[in-house]
């Protein structure tokens, strides 16, 4: 059973962060209220130690004003789209201004401006800023200040980008692994080993 745990982590470390959100999103859901509670005080004491450091982009990225400057330019640009992962990474449970303002930026036709990123910038565009995209859409789509419509919506994008950069070969990694698979074939590695 010890081993089967180290392997799970080790599987966990080798996803992406959109996946590794979505992820522990899920496990969290399958957690007892109790539970949760214990988790919730491990969390925030993990997160003490860095309060400070963002104290100042926390309330940044939970001010209304802040989050429009983003708008003129949008999710194309890096920086844009580096500003808006920051920024629903801090963001408050209970800030549905700027849930709404984030939702009103990310909710684009993706595959057109995929589509338009590609044509105008191919060598740009990489499994980097593919990640990004996803990761974007991820943390949109769990954030607990989005309503269930634009979580909806968030998820919907997701899966269109998701197929868009594999049918384009930008991200080639399967990003749906199965880790019961992994666990298996794993196992069986570890079989053949012992019998040797």
């Amino acid at each position: 059973m010890v081993c089967k745990k180290y392997l799970v982590y080790d599987w966990f470390r080798t996803l992406d962060g959109a996946k590794r959100i979505d992820f522990l999103n899920g496990m969290l859901h399958l957690c007892y209220p109790l539970e949760l509670r214990f988790l919730a005080s491990c969390i925030e004491e993990l997160a003490r130690k860095d309060y400070s450091y963002l104290r100042d982009a926390e309330y940044k990225a939970n001010t209304s004003q802040e989050v429009l400057l983003m708008r003129d330019i949008g999710i194309a640009d890096k920086v844009t789209r580096s500003k808006m992962i920051v920024t629903l990474a801090l963001l408050t449970s209970n800030n549905y201004e700027c849930a709404r303002l984030l939702f009103d930026l990310l909710n684009v036709d993706i595959n057109e401006l995929l589509d338009k990123m590609m044509q105008q910038q191919p060598k740009l565009i990489d499994c980097k800023i593919a990640d990004e995209f996803l990761l974007l859409l991820t943390m949109a789509a769990n954030h607990p200040a989005f309503d269930f419509q634009m979580k909806s919506k968030m998820s919907q994008l997701y899966l269109s980008a998701e197929r868009k950069l594999k049918a384009s070969k930008i991200i080639t990694k399967e990003s749906e692994i199965d880790l019961c698979l992994f666990l298996d074939g794993t196992e069986k590695e570890q079989q053949q080993q012992q019998q040797q």
